[in-house]
């Protein structure tokens, strides 16, 4: 393949799944394939594996990581891979650009397919101001889009290390409950992610005497909600609200007027128990700066490909640039 009809090489990669694609040069996948973690010794040996199954070679590469990216180096926390963009470089024909995945999902939420994205709440977004990127799932990731003519500039933050905010009586009430679980002063991650959840619905039920199972999973709580469990639904709420206010903080702290995107595992599978949660009104809020959130719209990727495809806009960037 000459570098006058480009190829990249694009993977989005957690601790249990690699899903490596290549696109050509509008961005369209030619071929696809998703392997597993636990089957290769090493990032190389999966990547190498990839190559070998057709006959494309690409001229760069973007690797989107769940985990942070130092120097363009990661580690894993829950595998024994790691990747080095320079050793790729080192080994194969090609430049690589590794990033983590809610970087990659920066790069792609500056402009993303209509059909990609859901409503959660309208607003108008600022031309030019930046676009923040969060969601839960393993962690609570979040990143911002800063766009500019070429592209986007996307900057990876640790904001859901940031102390859990409250504002209803619930949620005072439940503060000292989750701080004696963690044995410390929560963070946002803490409940905002699939432990969070877990958590949270832990120490509802002690607050308000319901007996809920010690080792109730994610899954259990959000599949128990969408099938009308009041207790799992009211949980979810809950954690829907707290996810609003982390958002609206963050939207103030960047100045995230271009809106806000949210990824993550979590998100999708209950994007029906958004509406009725309060959502919109709590992201809003009656402070002083009511009139600037309401103008911010709060968007949902549901395109399971969007890392991978911010991975490709990163890749493409360095190339050109």
């Amino acid at each position: 393949m000459s570098t006058d009809d480009p190829t990249t090489l694009v993977a989005d990669i957690g601790g249990t799944n690699a899903r490596f694609a290549m696109m050509d040069s509008e961005g369209r996948v030619m071929r696809a394939d998703t392997l597993k973690v636990a089957d290769y010794s090493s990032f190389e040996a999966a990547l190498d594996a990839f190559l070998a199954a057709g006959a494309e070679r690409p001229t760069c590469a973007g690797f989107a990581v769940a985990g942070p990216v130092t120097g363009g180096k990661a580690r894993f926390t829950n595998s024994p891979w790691r990747i080095d963009e320079a050793h790729i470089a080192a080994t194969h024909e090609f430049a690589a650009c590794v990033m983590n995945d809610f970087a990659a999902l920066a790069h792609y939420a500056i402009d993303p397919q209509k059909d990609d994205v859901a409503e959660l709440k309208a607003g108008t977004p600022l031309v030019g101001a930046p676009v923040l990127v969060l969601g839960p799932g393993t962690g609570l990731g979040q990143s911002l889009a800063i766009p500019h003519a070429w592209g986007a500039e996307a900057v990876a933050t640790e904001g859901g290390h940031g102390v859990l905010p409250v504002v209803s009586e619930e949620e005072r009430a439940l503060l000292p409950l989750l701080t004696e679980d963690l044995d410390r002063v929560p963070t946002a991650e803490d409940a905002l992610s699939g432990d969070g959840l877990e958590r949270l619905h832990r120490v509802r039920g002690k607050l308000l005497g319901e007996a809920v199972p010690s080792d109730i999973a994610a899954a259990a709580i959000t599949e128990g909600a969408l099938s009308n469990d009041l207790f799992c639904q009211q949980t979810v709420r809950q954690f829907l609200l707290f996810l609003a206010t982390v958002a609206s903080n963050a939207a103030l702290g960047t100045g995230a007027r271009g809106g806000v995107m949210f990824g993550g595992g979590i998100l999708p599978r209950i994007q029906p128990l958004f509406e009725g949660s309060g959502f919109p009104e709590r992201f809003v809020g009656t402070s002083p700066m009511a009139d600037y959130l309401e103008k911010i719209p709060v968007r949902l990727i549901v395109k399971g490909d969007a890392a991978q495809r911010g991975a490709f806009r990163a890749a493409s960037c360095r190339t050109q640039g």
